[in-house]
């Protein structure tokens, strides 16, 4: 009876354990698969794609350039403009900048060319700034008539005569109060005050009247000379034009004439 139990006991030990065995056999190779997908797709998402062959960058292209002359680099027409009634006369405005730090500009010649649509001459114009300081503004403007082809075109060049050294304060000949308004019949009429920024009189200060459209853009402009500015006082002014060229603002500048420059030799 012994024997029978402890065979008994055996046999379902064994049933026990063969049964353990076979159910840990039929998990690993599930799990391994999981476990060994899960590692390939990680390996992908991490090793990168070759790279895409590029085509060699081009070297750099080397241009040669003649150095612009000084004057070409340091004066510069920074507006210009004009306006023509149906009569031909026409109103024009250029003004001018020394974009130099440490040298004054003298003798600063301008031609004015006007063209038709054809690309002929129809009209030309030329004046002479005395001088213009470094960092300043000058102007020049004008009126009169073409008879033919309307001009369609301006074009302006600039040549200064000659530079010398200014390492002074530029002179500030401040404008003020400026207001342009029609004249009774025709043209306008620009008025206002100039200041002398100088211990000396000044005589024949030349004052441009430039004209702007409620737009912003040039349509012409005036000018006129000052009498005499008292030392370290303003002045009034008045600028007439006979021209009819859309006026909503004017820009009044001042600048030495050559009898003006004379005072200082």
């Amino acid at each position: 009876m012994r024997f029978s139990v402890l065979v008994c006991v055996s046999l379902l030990a064994a049933v026990i354990l063969f049964a353990a065995c076979g159910g840990e056999e039929e998990k690993l190779p599930e799990q391994a698969a999981v476990t060994l997908t899960a590692a390939a797709e990680a390996t992908q998402t991490a090793t990168p794609s070759a790279p895409t062959p590029t085509a060699a960058a081009p070297s750099p292209t080397v241009r040669v350039t003649a150095t612009p002359s000084p004057a070409a680099q340091e004066i510069a027409v920074v507006g210009s403009g004009f306006s023509i009634d149906e009569e031909g006369y026409y109103s024009y405005g250029v003004i001018l900048a020394n974009l130099s730090t440490g040298k004054a500009a003298e003798r600063v010649d301008i031609n004015i060319g006007f063209y038709d649509e054809g690309g002929g001459v129809v009209a030309t114009e030329s004046d002479t700034v005395a001088v213009i300081f470094p960092g300043q503004r000058a102007a020049v403007a004008g009126f009169s008539s073409t008879e033919g082809a309307r001009p369609v075109q301006m074009k302006v060049q600039v040549r200064p005569t000659d530079w010398s050294s200014w390492d002074k304060a530029k002179p500030d000949f401040a404008t003020t109060n400026v207001g342009v308004t029609p004249r009774e019949y025709s043209g306008l009429v620009v008025t206002g005050e100039v200041a002398n920024p100088f211990t000396k009189d000044l005589e024949d200060v030349k004052l441009v009247a430039i004209f702007y459209d409620a737009a912003g853009n040039i349509t012409g402009g005036a000018s006129t000379y000052q009498d005499f500015i008292p030392a370290g006082t303003s002045s009034p002014f008045e600028i007439t034009s006979f021209s009819e060229a859309p006026a909503a603002r004017a820009e009044v500048f001042a600048q030495m004439s050559f009898l003006t420059l004379s005072a200082f030799d």
